[in-house]
């Protein structure tokens, strides 16, 4: 259920970003290239971003645990070149949506401690 939950949210950062920012998220395909973008977003948060995590731990480290948001916007970066049914234009955007969810995981997390 977790990492359904987990899903969702990348799903619904991504369409938060298509309707907040028609210019700049460019979608071809409607609601099914949406889906297999939070798809493949996920896989790559669970197979390439712990790594990438762990070789950027001492710069964030130094940041106070800001380049983790850079960390995942890369994530988001690589999800945009490996799919090309979506175009995300600007890094700023990359952050922006890392930064969504980033927000709705850590919500999720103290909703489930309680």
């Amino acid at each position: 259920m977790k990492l359904f939950s987990k899903w969702l949210i990348c799903f619904g950062a991504l369409v938060i970003a298509a309707y907040c920012f028609p210019l700049r998220f460019t979608v071809y395909g409607g609601i099914f290239s949406l889906a297999a973008a939070a798809t493949v977003l996920w896989l790559v948060n669970l197979a390439i971003r712990p790594l990438l995590q762990l070789i950027s731990l001492p710069i964030t480290l130094l940041t106070f645990g800001l380049f983790s948001l850079v960390v995942n916007a890369g994530m988001v970066r690589l999800t945009d070149a490996i799919l090309p049914v979506i175009h995300i234009r600007g890094f700023f955007l990359c952050l922006l949506i890392s930064l969504f969810i980033s927000l709705a995981n850590s919500v999720l997390s103290v909703k489930g401690r309680r």
